[in-house]
């Protein structure tokens, strides 16, 4: 009879002192089970329209999954002569085909400088899964040295 009692109030501890892996955090309010995420390394043509001039290089994005939605991080590049750099972080890109405006993702970054400027830009994400990423840039409001000008990146990968 004691080794029954003994062995309950063994396993009543254990059950009553064990973490739930499932629970919430009590002090983020985070599920510690969201808070794991994968980022993909998709890597495929990206073609770049800046102007009148166009381009094509073979590039990476990172696409990190938020639910239904996706971040995405291209790190710096540049094409042909264009006189900056070019980076995208977009956080929470819908991925339904359908274009968004997201502010202040896109930044050039001035060759030879440190000096950065922020515009916003048009995503739209019309094919994302573990294989396929396939999104379309337009920045908005693009301009150089006070000329407006057409800021366009497509690209076409699959993850490594």
């Amino acid at each position: 009879m004691f080794k029954k009692f003994a062995l309950s109030a063994m396993v009543l501890l254990g059950v009553v002192a064990m973490p739930n892996a499932f629970a919430k955090n009590a002090s983020s309010g985070v599920n510690e089970v969201d808070a794991v995420q994968v980022t993909t390394t998709y890597e495929g043509t990206m073609s770049v329209v800046m102007g009148t001039s166009s381009s094509s290089i073979q590039h990476t994005t990172e696409a990190t999954p938020r639910g239904s939605n996706v971040d995405l991080f291209i790190e710096n590049f540049s094409v042909g002569r264009m006189p900056a750099y070019i980076e995208v972080d977009a956080k929470n890109v819908i991925a339904d085909g359908i274009a968004r405006t997201y502010s202040n993702v896109v930044r050039f970054t001035f060759k030879g400088s440190s000096t950065s400027i922020y515009f916003s830009a048009e995503i739209t994400v019309t094919a994302y899964d573990a294989n396929t990423l396939v999104y379309t840039i337009n920045v908005l409001e693009a301009e150089y040295q006070g000329a407006p000008f057409i800021a366009t990146v497509n690209f076409n990968g699959t993850a490594l």
